[in-house]
């Protein structure tokens, strides 16, 4: 049973606003959805929409019960009409895409909506590398005990293709840009938040929750990119000066735990 109806609710509304499209790149999606998202975009909102009736329909049943359109999504919980709305909207993805990229898009939404371990590892990742690579010229690229100059030299060339001030400064206009962009009445609706206390958002930030994505996906791609190349020994090496840096961080224990150790042993 579909456990995690808000967080997918936020993913379709980040494909889905008008004002997250020029962010998608930047943010990871898969190549074709990314340059064309006329579909992604449609099939998220109409995605939403459904949702939106299947909501009316649990909460408010109308007189007739056996109305044809209703009957179905009245006989099943809401969390398992959701879980058949997304099953279609999958399988229009995969329509136009392929499968590939659908598969693509359903693991980035894991990684960055859905899967709160998966989210946080990377962010804390995002700070770590470019530490490791001075990859902001703050002061001098990290060497972790017993790794070799040279191993340490790669390391550091590769984080800088994902993490530069370069990178920051465009992704920082491009942020920018997508905030001033007015959304739509229907694109309002689906964002409000209900205000119960004077400083509660008055809607969902899909540019931050993108904004965020940016820099998880950078995290989890250097590392990607890294991890091949690296012996089983450096990569446990590496690990534990993350380990250590997250600790000098005050990141708590049991976090270094979850989110940095298990990286010693995964390929």
């Amino acid at each position: 049973m579909l456990d995690n109806v808000v967080e997918w609710k936020t993913a379709l509304l980040c494909l889905g606003v008008e004002r997250c499209q020029p962010l998608l790149h930047a943010a990871g999606l898969p190549r074709q959805m990314a340059s064309f998202p006329g579909t992604l975009q449609s099939v998220t909102m109409r995605t939403l929409l459904a949702a939106e009736d299947l909501a009316a329909a649990v909460k408010n049943p109308p007189p007739d019960q056996a109305v044809a359109l209703r009957a179905e999504l009245l006989t099943e919980p809401y969390a398992a009409g959701m879980e058949r709305l997304l099953a279609r909207a999958t399988a229009e993805m995969a329509a136009e895409y392929g499968d590939e990229a659908t598969e693509g898009l359903i693991a980035w939404i894991e990684r960055h909506f859905l899967n709160p371990q998966q989210r946080h590892r990377w962010w804390l990742w995002s700070i770590l590398l470019p530490r490791l690579a001075d990859a902001y010229g703050t002061g001098g690229p990290v060497t972790p005990a017993a790794i070799d100059r040279g191993p340490s030299e790669v390391f550091s060339q590769i984080v800088r293709e994902w993490f530069t001030p370069a990178l920051d400064a465009l992704d920082a206009g491009q942020i920018a840009r997508a905030r001033a962009m007015p959304l739509s009445p229907l694109e309002q609706r689906l964002l409000a938040l209900e205000v119960i206390e004077p400083d509660d958002p008055g809607e969902i930030d899909v540019v931050g929750a993108i904004e965020d994505a940016i820099r998880e996906e950078r995290a989890w791609r250097a590392w990607n990119a890294l991890a091949p190349i690296v012996s089983a020994a450096q990569r446990r090496q590496l690990v534990d000066w993350a380990a250590r840096e997250a600790a000098a961080m005050q990141v708590p224990l049991d976090l270094v735990r979850q989110l940095i150790l298990p990286l010693g042993d995964a390929p």
